[in-house]
């Protein structure tokens, strides 16, 4: 038995004779650092403990005598130790999704596993496209980093690289675009063309919107008019609608408002403004296609009177359409002619009573009642706003509906301070128009549109939202 322990005792000596020195004391320092606690409060507790912690290993010999040797002298602080760790080639080769980069920062920098809030919080800077050092840069000048250098009594130090990236704003922007329009995270790919092209200003905040919502994308998800208003609320108010607000614009949208017009009223709002300025985006504004581009085809006039015999007698309580017809003979010269099919005055007027908020005997047709009727009987209606609108609608054959007065002395001149009256203008030559009047006797002929203009009602009944004029014309 001895002599059997004596063999092992010459072999295990003879080979460690045959050994370099330097091997064996390599051997020795590293069975030394591996003994060293990661809590031991020095500049080697702090060394071990980032290449356990970041890169989950024992340190190599070389490497921590590196570390620990620049960190005695301060040619290094923990923040360029971090860095160096975070960012070598080793952990590049980890190939770590965001979030286990994460829960190592957590871990390394604050020494703390990672809390729900602040992990989503870094997650999505992350998804916005932010870099991985500019995340680690957060972490390095934290409080809690900063206590964990003083306990191992080494200095802070200062990141290396720096990273200030003045677009974070501007990817916020676009980030929440794709989640409250699309209802996802963008693709950092996305996210940087986007932030890219709104820093050179080659786009604008209602541009950019628009791109969203006229997406296949955005359109596969947003399949009816409710869906799309109230999208439109949290994609470019930044809010939900209230029901108030929705049921609004669906009844706009009901009336013939088209949805690139809907979307134009939306980014055009002080709302988004704001929005876009507490981002740092320019606002911008968007071009929609104007409906009376469109251009009529010419037609001859079927002319009614309200005063005509076979409707004239008829009683509105408390008047007679003769007094009171003059909006619905308008809009029914106006969808004789154009749909080239007889609508008479007394038809429009007996569909109208059905809406006595609009049509009643005791003070006629407000514009509502224009709106209603015409869309009724099948004519296509753009509300005018300025005179230049309603020079082009006349201009690209539309008949105009239109109401004057009470102070009116070319178009309507009467002594009731209080009456106005509707007509129907078509035709431009130049720039005159001529008057269809609903009255047998009321004027008629060329006038100037800057006479209408000046001669319109400016009553708000008089008005359908804000519009003085409502063009008409085919579908």
């Amino acid at each position: 038995m001895l002599k059997k322990i004596k063999v092992i005792l010459l072999a295990l000596l003879f080979s460690l004779s045959a050994m370099p020195i330097t091997q064996i004391e390599a051997i020795s320092e590293k069975e030394k650092i591996k003994q060293i606690p990661t809590t031991e409060a020095s500049v080697r507790g702090f060394t071990v403990r980032m290449y356990r912690l970041v890169l989950e290993r024992e340190a190599d010999v070389s490497g921590y005598q590196y570390w620990e040797n620049n960190l005695k002298v301060g040619k290094v602080g923990g923040a360029e130790m971090g860095y160096g760790f975070f960012f070598s080639n080793e952990m590049k080769q980890k190939n770590l999704p965001h979030s286990a980069y994460l829960r190592l920062l957590y871990k390394a920098m604050m020494n703390r596993e990672a809390d729900t809030k602040g992990l989503e919080f870094w997650r999505k800077k992350l998804s916005l496209g932010i870099s991985r050092e500019e995340v680690y840069q957060g972490f390095a000048e934290s409080n809690e980093f900063k206590s964990i250098c003083q306990k191992y009594g080494i200095r802070i130090g200062v990141v290396p690289k720096r990273v200030e990236q003045s677009d974070y704003m501007t990817r916020v922007f676009v980030g929440r675009l794709y989640e409250k329009s699309l209802h996802r995270e963008g693709d950092i790919k996305g996210i940087n063309e986007w932030t890219t092209r709104i820093k050179n200003n080659q786009i604008s905040g209602a541009k950019l919107v628009a791109q969203f919502v006229n997406s296949k994308e955005f359109q596969n998800k947003v399949t009816t008019d409710e869906s799309y208003i109230q999208a439109l609320y949290e994609a470019v108010l930044d809010r939900g609608a209230a029901e108030t607000e929705v049921q609004y614009w669906l009844k706009r949208m009901e009336d013939g408002f088209p949805k690139d017009h809907v979307l134009r009223s939306f980014v055009s709002s002080k709302e988004f403004d704001t929005l876009c300025k507490k981002y740092g985006v320019e606002t911008g504004s968007i071009e929609v296609a104007d409906e009376l581009d469109h251009i009529q085809k010419p037609v001859e006039v079927v002319e009614y009177h309200q005063d005509d015999p076979k409707w004239g007698n008829k009683w509105y309580w408390p008047r007679t359409f003769a007094a009171i017809g003059c909006a619905p003979t308008v809009i029914a010269m106006a969808a004789s002619s154009l749909l080239g099919k007889e609508i008479t005055p007394h038809m429009v007027a007996d569909y109208l009573v059905a809406y006595p908020d609009e049509f009643h005997g005791s003070f006629g047709t407000n514009m509502n009642g224009f709106y209603r009727a015409a869309k009724h009987f099948g004519l296509k209606v753009v509300p005018l706003r300025t005179k230049e609108q309603v020079t082009k609608a006349l201009k690209n054959g539309y008949m105009l509906a239109v109401s004057v007065g009470p102070n009116a002395p070319v178009l309507f001149p009467n002594w009731n301070p209080n009456l106005a009256h509707a007509e129907l203008l078509y035709g431009l030559n130049v720039d005159l128009t001529r008057v269809y009047n609903p009255l047998s006797k009321g004027t008629k002929g060329w006038y100037s549109v800057d006479t209408y203009w000046r001669e319109r009602t400016m009553w708000d009944a008089a008005t359908y939202q804000g519009n003085y004029a409502l063009a008409l014309g085919r579908p």
